[in-house]
């Protein structure tokens, strides 16, 4: 068949480090030669109103005038586009006038409320948030104001996220968490609503929730296959070329204050394999001249939703310690999925070692392209070598044996007959030797005579005179 000059499209063109954002040619693909149309669609330059809590729950006491107040913060969730002129309005909720919120300012509303002429109770309004060319005009949040003491959901975020999912791991994942009262009573009759996913995502249903009403925990339980397609999302709240699937359900509760409370759920994901390793970091400790100490072992998986069978050819390379010029001291080898790593201090003097084992894995086949690239991760290996401990001082004397008399005294040189510092000499004896030492410290030369007026008990024909010193056995 033949083909027309606009048979050809034009490539996409990546633009700078940005996935999922592509140059479009001009050009339009017609078959044979007649004219025809073509329509090309712009990228959505449009920007998406992000807004952090979406749940906000103040406490007061009733008909104080007490100000109680929160930050909440808005961003933009798009890649594109800014926020300028975003309004913020109060629809609901707030007839008595008990809430008020600023205007946007660095990125944060202030939200705040008071119970001056509330009665005790539970009182909810609900703030807007509208830009006219947002994604997602308007977006909303929710305040909760109580009045009184009276059961809070509380968790430790409204947003749970699975991210960096290593897919040789199997494909299900499960994460707790605790579901508190922040507030007064007790915490019961608490249901899980319908859980709602994002209509942009293809995959659906991979979100299951169960609450364990013995300790009020949730488990939430994510399962993916590998072909399953979500959005591209390159916000600031997801890695660059990440995909992001996003579900969302409501807990209730009929004495909690904040019921219902919406909970997000994100599960991310990347395209391109890579190479994880945990820990990270690796330290070997050895003293100068011990032996070497024992290996330690780093756990290998890989994330990355792609069709891959499990990576077998993972390589390791040692690279030239940059801080010594030192090589060989660190060695590293790969079975199965752990990574063993050695250090070898034979040899070296006392100091502080550094390099750097870097796993890698020759490019695989994936989705038909043969050359798909494998990412690398790096352990950070740290040697600290120790000088051995400094030998202790030895009292060394020139002689352990001298004569004396009422007439004649005796020397005897003291020396240090090990390492370091021999000093704190002490010398004691009978009261009838007088012992004399010209320095604490070694060297130094002892003195021994008898004392002129206190004579030796009948029959003594010897004494001894004990020599000690700081550290010396």
């Amino acid at each position: 068949m033949k083909r027309g000059i606009g048979s050809s499209a034009a490539p996409l063109r990546r633009l700078s480090h940005f996935p999922a954002r592509w140059a479009v040619g001009l050009l339009a693909v017609c078959v044979g030669f007649t004219a025809c149309d073509a329509t090309v669609t712009p990228p959505d330059d449009r920007p998406t109103i992000g807004v952090s809590p979406r749940n906000v729950t103040l406490r007061t006491a009733a008909r104080t005038p007490d100000i109680v107040s929160a930050r909440v913060a808005v961003f933009n969730n798009g890649s594109l586009g800014s926020l300028d002129g975003l309004q913020v309005s109060i629809t609901d909720g707030n007839e008595a006038g008990w809430l008020a919120v600023s205007e946007p300012n660095n990125g944060t509303i202030d939200v705040e409320a008071t119970a001056s002429g509330l009665d005790e109770g539970i009182y909810s309004a609900t703030v807007q948030l509208a830009l006219d060319n947002a994604t997602n005009t308007p977006r909303s949040f929710t305040v909760t104001l109580i009045a009184g003491d009276g059961p809070v959901f509380l968790l430790s975020s409204d947003t749970v996220w699975f991210h960096n999912l290593p897919v040789d791991s199997g494909h299900v994942f499960v994460k707790s968490v605790a579901l508190e009262n922040s507030g007064g009573g007790q915490l019961s009759d608490v249901t899980i609503g319908a859980i709602t996913y994002d209509p942009r995502d293809q995959y659906q249903d991979w979100l299951s929730v169960n609450l364990r009403p013995d300790t009020m925990v949730l488990d939430f339980t994510v399962v993916y296959g590998p072909r399953l397609s979500c959005r591209t999302d390159t916000s600031v709240h997801a890695r660059l070329a990440g995909h992001l699937c996003s579900a969302e359900f409501a807990l209730t509760s009929s004495v909690a204050a904040n019921s219902p409370l919406t909970v997000t759920v994100l599960m991310e994901f990347d395209n391109e394999p890579t190479i994880f390793l945990s820990p990270k970091a690796l330290a070997f400790t050895s003293v100068e001249g011990s032996p070497v100490p024992a290996s330690q072992t780093v756990d290998l998986s890989y994330t990355g939703i792609v069709d891959l069978p499990p990576l077998t050819e993972y390589q390791v390379e040692t690279p030239l310690d940059e801080s010594s010029g030192l090589v060989g001291w660190v060695t590293a080898s790969v079975v199965d999925s752990t990574v063993t790593v050695s250090a070898d201090p034979t040899g070296i003097a006392a100091g502080v070692y550094a390099a750097d084992i870097e796993v890698t894995h020759p490019p695989v086949l994936s989705r038909g392209n043969p050359d798909t690239a494998v990412l690398p991760d790096t352990i950070k290996v740290t040697l600290t070598v120790e000088p051995p401990p400094p030998a202790d001082p030895v009292i060394a004397l020139s002689t352990t044996s001298i004569t004396v008399s009422a007439t004649r005294s005796a020397t005897v040189e003291i020396s240090n007959g090990g390492d370091g510092v021999l000093d704190g000499l002490t010398v004691s004896g009978p009261d009838w030797l007088l012992a004399f030492l010209d320095s604490n410290a070694a060297p130094a030369t002892l003195t021994v005579s008898m004392h002129p007026s206190i004579a030796p008990p009948s029959g003594t024909t010897s004494g001894q005179i004990t020599i000690s010193a700081n550290q010396a056995p």
